[in-house]
This record gives C-alpha cells, structure tokens and sequence, in this order.
C-alpha cells in the first residue's frame, strides 16, 4: 500500500488554489481601495470641521489648503483678516497627505478655504478627493457663513460647489 498523494492530486489542488486566488485578489485590492478612499473622506470631513473649531477657540484665521494632488494642510494666519489663504503657519499634526501606495488612485483638489474668528468662511471654497479608478469623487464645501456640507458621487470632481 503506498503512501502520500499522486502528482495528479497534487497538481489538481494547486489548479483549485490557483482558480481561489485568481478570484479573491482582484476583489482583496478592491476592498483596500475603497477603505483607503474612504478613510481620506472621513479625516477630509475631520480636518475641515477641526479648522472650523478652532478658529473659534484661537480666535484666528485658519485655512485649509491643497498643497499638491496628494496633500493637504492647516495654517493659522492669526488675527489678520485680510491675509491671503495658505499664507500663514502650518499647524503641525493637522494635515493629511495621501500615503505613496495610493496615490496613483487617490487625488486631492481644489480652491482651500478659511475660517474667520466667528466660525465663518473668511474665505469659501472647496477640497475634493478623487478616486481615479473608479471615478468616485468625495466633496467638502464651505459657503459664506461657514457651512460645512459633503457630498459624494461618481464621475470628476466638480469644480465648485
């Protein structure tokens, strides 16, 4: 009586795990996509609302502002209300820069905004996120009075709110 399993069983396994893998990773890198798009979208929400709060608590100007296709960043501009946005100090740990593995699909843009003393737009804009593979774009737009509203779709981004 022999031991062990045949080559034919052997190959015929690897077949059956090759067909499983071919399946599953495709839909593994999709999965991972779409949790890194849309964690970018909640700290997105996260840093327009935190800049909001704390032009009222620093009684200052704070802007968001688009540096490049994959980052984004606060500055405080102090009390100077007629200061140009992005024009001031950064503000350390309040900034988001998309991680160099999804950058090729994940892309910010858009005009920045401002939040005066009151919690107001000093100046009113928007930041976009894109998802460039699937053509799914996340929006945060600020009005005049400082009205924080999100919205979500597919296609390009848009170029204003």
């Amino acid at each position: 009586m022999r031991k062990g399993f045949s080559i034919t069983e052997l190959i015929v396994v690897i077949v059956i795990i090759a067909i499983f893998a071919m399946v599953v990773v495709p839909s593994w890198v999709g999965f991972i996509r779409s949790m890194a798009f849309s964690k970018y979208s909640s700290y997105l929400e996260l840093l327009a609302r935190r800049a909001q709060i704390l032009a009222r608590q620093q009684n200052s100007v704070i802007s968001v502002c688009v540096s490049n296709p994959s980052s984004i960043y606060v500055e405080n501009l102090g009390y100077n209300l007629s200061a140009s946005p992005c024009s001031g100090n950064v503000i350390g740990g309040d900034s988001i820069v998309v991680d160099p593995q999804y950058q090729s699909y994940i892309q910010i843009e858009g005009s920045g905004f401002s939040f005066d003393p009151r919690g107001y737009a000093e100046t009113p804009g928007y930041i976009c996120l894109q998802r460039t593979d699937t053509n799914q774009y996340y929006i945060i737009c600020v009005n005049q009075f400082g009205g924080v509203t999100t919205s979500q779709g597919n296609g390009l981004c848009p170029t204003s709110c």
